[in-house]
């Protein structure tokens, strides 16, 4: 049995209200099926993915899935780059073919103009004209980098670099950058832009205040995941008081932000059905990141 095995089946967990954790795809099953035999919420705080749970309404996605990242994306792009040339450079893969397909879907999906996006599959290597056979040197060219993986994302970032001078370009990343060292040579003369359920700035006193008392007690500076944790505990801590044991049904109340502004959505993985899936946290922040430097769009 693993360490949640055990811990579901212990006494200290018989009047629980309120689950909050960093799990793996196998815990967030275990813990979403215990909350549900419990009719109590459970807030999966890391994991960017259902792990495969439905038909679940107690179970709380809150580090935003690809789709929801791709879907906030593509409203972000009608917003701002309607009229650009946007292209979905991409390879073979799993994960690829899914990124592709939420831009497609939605774009059948979506309320207003859809983009026309061109989307390119290069391989695992390629060269700069292989990008610019498909670039406008009229018109700003909009580059998604259709795959997760760090390693396209870099080879993508080198090859337009090269080609910045002659192509206007906004670079489009995934929600995986957020990892990235913008600092490196390739990035640095790009406009890129990104998205990420959570931004921690350290600039509000809060933040900061937090981030000395850290450094003081700990000698290191916190990671996001100190300020995330901190935040979700809080603000679904005070939610459950206010809610008493009704919390299931106030998931989706908007207010109270520690730091970022959740906006908690049922998901409905079959439209024709209708059944309530889970809940995610559709709120996006977008990144922009221009000479190695992070500031919100």
């Amino acid at each position: 049995a693993t360490a949640v095995d055990q811990k579901i089946r212990s006494a200290e967990m018989s009047d629980v209200d309120l689950v909050i954790a960093q799990s793996n795809p196998y815990e967030t099953r275990q813990l979403a099926s215990f909350a549900q035999s419990k009719k109590i919420p459970f807030v999966s705080a890391t994991l960017p993915n259902d792990a495969g749970v439905s038909n679940n309404p107690y179970f709380v996605v809150l580090n935003t899935t690809l789709q929801g990242h791709i879907e906030g994306l593509y409203r972000m792009l009608q917003k701002t780059y309607p009229l650009d040339n946007i292209i979905v450079f991409s390879r073979s893969g799993q994960q690829e073919e899914a990124i592709r397909s939420h831009f497609t879907e939605y774009g059948k999906a979506t309320a207003s103009m859809p983009l026309k996006i061109k989307t390119v599959n290069l391989g695992e290597t390629f060269s700069t004209s292989a990008l610019s056979a498909h670039m406008d040197s009229t018109k700003r060219n909009v580059i998604i980098a259709g795959s997760m993986e760090e390693s396209f994302g870099l080879q993508l970032a080198s090859n337009l670099s090269s080609l910045n001078g002659s192509y206007p370009v906004t670079l489009v990343g995934m929600p995986t950058w957020d990892n990235f060292n913008f600092s490196r040579p390739e990035f640095k003369v790009l406009d890129i832009v990104y998205s990420t359920p959570f931004f921690y700035s350290r600039l509000t006193p809060l933040e900061s205040r937090m981030a000395a008392n850290f450094e003081k007690e700990i000698g290191s500076r916190p990671t996001d995941n100190f300020f995330r944790g901190y935040e979700t505990v809080l603000r679904f801590g005070q939610m459950l008081v206010e809610a008493k044991a009704d919390l299931a049904s106030s998931l989706t109340t908007k207010g109270n932000p520690v730091f970022t502004r959740f906006d908690i959505q049922p998901v409905f993985k079959d439209k024709r059905s209708m059944v309530l899936d889970f809940f995610e946290n559709k709120n996006l922040y977008f990144v922009r990141v221009t000479g190695g430097n992070k500031r919100l769009m």
